[in-house]
């Protein structure tokens, strides 16, 4: 069966145009052993028969920094250690310039609940065994056990762009305390930190130690602990399309920010002699877990054209006719129903991406679209979403959705700009971000900006298939579906995280801090007190600042890091200053 696959797969891709010119075709010896690691034997003799073809394209990419000189110690060390933002893409083959190698050891702030990551690089200039441990952190205060930092480091694979064009990237983050360190290949250790939740404000000082060579790197970690409780804000929705529905999972998505589902939710339909019958036992389930999670308070969402689409196609009944329109009701009205009984909120998904031309099933034109929300309008207590990509398609106007959506979700960039601001200046429909970039600025600073009441992104593990993702030694970012497109990669060991997963719950973690000033500022406002309220005025406009500074549509940051990204830990640090000094005025 598997050589079948993969002869099909073959005979598929041969039709498809050969290389672009001026790209490279190899893959280096010293990378190559580590892409390969993850693939399975039948994914590997496919790949490299299709490279020796030409049929596919791999950037490599290249650094004009020189060639690092190795003082004494980084000799003994059998590395050079160096300093570079987890926000920068770090590739296997880049080389740190004078200033990153000035490393004075690590440090970072966080408040009690938190996770926060610390990464510093190395550039090996041997190959070896390198094994990594923290040491406890210590204060004045307390002590911050060293079970509280997860240690791991960054594997480069193949990260996929279009069918046949790849990339080679630090793409996953492999948990644990040892990994392997090749020649001249980059490794990022990546520590992540979560704060205990009763850890006292304070300093905090501990040790990281790297043992590879002769001797072994020792380097000082400083955390400083913030008096800050942070907020949720129970009305801004979080999630990736494709939620998972497993515990562990959805525990871990939860601690990357998340706290809305897409999955799960829809009734199976029943369509028997005119009648409609839905079964809830699945969405019961979803339920249960949401509550257990603490996220039945959210905005969920699932797409419900599958309902009509089944009306049309299953039982054939024409769209829009006086009985299609009778069912599609009937059929919102009882899952409405359903929710509000089991006390969970839902947007009820009409239409993905509606559009003029080329349309799929889940598509439906601007005129058939309006019909659909029309309808669902119709129903008492339903949510009506809709996902324009942009404020015209095909010379044809969206914007009207603004005025007739209760949510309306597009994309942050200049194609929406009517539609932003228009519901920035308080359209009926509330906004909701969807596929606006992978980085930290996206989730965070960006949607606060734009007022916005939720943010999607695609998807979080679309494509993976059972066979795949049961085995760590079996998933691939080649031919085990769409490495493009998911955030993390499922396996026998649990999800194994990416780079940019880790920079979107950062990006949440902005949008609570900015949520929590937010609230300390009302609060100040109504507490009588005049230097809170003086305080609190000097806070709001500090953010009127960031506001206007944040960039309308957040960048999609390749290797370097963005110059509006750069400025994210001061004012996060400046946020959670004024959350301190009016906390204690207040009080």
């Amino acid at each position: 069966m598997k050589r079948a696959i993969c002869l099909l797969f073959l005979s598929v891709i041969m039709l498809l145009p050969v290389k672009l010119p001026a790209q490279e075709d190899v893959l280096e010896d010293s990378i190559l052993q580590e892409v390969e690691e993850v693939w399975s034997t039948d994914v590997k003799k496919t790949f490299n028969i299709l490279l020796k073809i030409g049929k596919v394209i791999i950037i490599t990419p290249k650094t004009a920094n020189p060639e690092p000189l190795a003082a004494a110690p980084d000799k003994d060390y059998g590395f050079i250690p160096f300093n570079r933002s987890y926000l920068a893409r770090t590739y296997y083959n880049y080389r740190p310039t004078e200033a990153e190698r000035k490393f004075e050891g690590l440090k970072a702030f966080a408040s009690p609940g938190e996770f926060e990551p610390i990464t510093f690089c190395l550039y090996p200039l041997e190959s070896s065994k390198l094994s990594i441990s923290v040491s406890d952190l210590t204060g004045k205060v307390g002590t911050i056990p060293s079970q509280s930092i997860e240690i791991g480091a960054a594997r480069h694979l193949l990260h996929a762009y279009a069918q046949q064009l790849y990339e080679v990237r630090p793409e996953l983050i492999k948990k644990g305390g040892e990994t392997d360190l090749k020649k001249g290949v980059n490794r990022t250790i990546w520590l992540t930190l979560k704060v205990p939740e009763k850890a006292a404000a304070g300093i905090y000082i501990g040790e990281i130690t790297l043992k590879g060579g002769k001797n072994a790197f020792k380097t000082k970690l400083t955390i400083e602990v913030l008096p800050v409780k942070l907020l949720s804000n129970p009305n801004f929705s979080v999630g990736w399309y494709g939620m998972p529905k497993d515990d562990v999972y959805m525990k871990d998505a939860i601690d990357h920010g998340c706290n809305a589902v897409d999955t799960g939710l829809e009734p199976k339909m029943e369509y028997t002699e005119g009648k409609i019958k839905l079964d809830f036992t699945g969405p019961a389930k979803r339920v249960a877990q949401l509550k257990e999670l603490g996220l039945e308070g959210y905005t969920h969402q699932f797409l419900t054209l599958g309902y009509a689409n089944d009306l049309i196609n299953t039982y054939g009944i024409p769209e829009f006719s006086s009985e299609f329109n009778k069912l599609y009701k009937e059929i919102n009205a009882q899952m409405v129903k359903w929710y509000k009984d089991n006390k969970i909120k839902v947007a009820f998904w009409l239409v993905d991406e509606p559009r003029e031309d080329v349309l799929e099933s889940w598509n439906r034109h601007l005129k058939e679209t309006l019909q659909y929300v029309k309808l669902a309008k119709e129903v008492p207590g339903l949510i009506a979403l809709v996902d324009p990509m942009g404020d015209e398609n095909m010379g044809v106007d969206y914007t009207g959705f603004c005025d007739v959506l209760d949510v309306l979700a597009t994309h942050s960039y200049d194609g929406s700009k009517k539609m932003l601001a228009k519901c920035k200046a308080g359209a009926n429909a509330e906004l909701w971000l969807y596929n606006s970039g992978r980085t930290r600025m996206s989730f965070g600073f960006n949607p606060w900006k734009w007022h916005a009441k939720g943010r999607w992104e695609w998807a979080y593990a679309w494509g993976w298939t059972e066979k795949v993702s049961l085995s760590f030694k079996s998933w691939s970012t080649y031919g085990g579906g769409d490495p493009a497109c998911g955030i993390i990669y499922p396996s026998a060991e649990g999800p194994q995280k990416t780079p940019s997963f880790e920079m979107c719950r950062e990006g949440v973690d902005d949008y609570k801090y900015l949520y929590t000033l937010e609230q300390k500022i009302a609060e100040a406002g109504k507490s009588g007190k005049p230097e809170a309220v003086a305080a609190a005025k000097k806070a709001q406009a500090m953010l009127d600042l960031m506001d206007k500074q944040t960039p309308d549509y957040p960048v999609r940051t390749g290797a370097e890091v963005d110059n509006s990204e750069k400025v994210l830990d001061e004012w996060r640090y400046q946020v959670a200053q004024e959350i301190i000094r009016i906390d204690r005025l207040i009080k």
